[in-house]
């Protein structure tokens, strides 16, 4: 990786995660793996702000690895996520392309990491990621731009700090006294 990232954006990425229902990990993997998401099983919750929140997806990165290379890590991961990979449970949010090619899941994904890492200010060597998945004529897998596009868009407003709660994870707090309704 070239280039620093910004902590506090970094930080508003982190923060975001938890308002589209990911849960966030470091953990020690060596050299073996950068990292991976997942999606969550059981009853998990977090708060986000005042509202209890469902985990619905975990996402694990590296400690042992550079602020940079985490940041990259993660914005490949979130790529998997928003362009539909790991399924979706509402289409509104993001789609669910399951059943994809290894090769067009990894060019989508490396590509919404690229984007993002190159107008953050990051170098990173997508190109020679992205070069192993060209096919015998050197052309890239059938991915859908579009997907790319608005999956980077939905990662740049996780950074930005603008990304809001999706009402669809909100749970009601133990701690909190149930809505009342008054009927006339």
């Amino acid at each position: 990786m070239d280039g620093t990232i910004d902590q506090k954006m970094y930080s508003r990425l982190i923060a975001g995660f938890i308002k589209e229902g990911i849960a966030y990990h470091e953990a020690d993997h060596g050299t073996e793996s950068a990292g991976f998401i997942k999606g969550a099983y059981g009853n998990e919750k977090q708060y986000a702000g005042k509202y209890l929140v469902k985990v619905q997806y975990h996402i694990v990165v590296n400690r042992n690895h550079s602020l940079e290379e985490k940041f990259a890590t993660i914005t490949h991961e979130l790529g998997h996520l928003f362009c539909g990979h790991l399924g979706s449970d509402n289409e509104k949010l993001w789609p669910s392309r399951t059943g994809l090619s290894h090769e067009v899941e990894e060019f989508e994904a490396e590509s919404v990491s690229w984007l993002i890492c190159e107008r953050a200010g990051l170098k990173n060597p997508s190109e020679k990621y992205l070069s192993g998945y060209l096919d015998e004529e050197g052309q890239i897998p059938l991915i859908s731009l579009e997907t790319v596009l608005t999956a980077t868009k939905k990662i740049e407003a996780m950074m930005d700090g603008s990304v809001k709660l999706n009402k669809n994870l909100k749970m009601q707090d133990p701690r909190s006294k149930p809505e009342q309704h008054v009927l006339f």
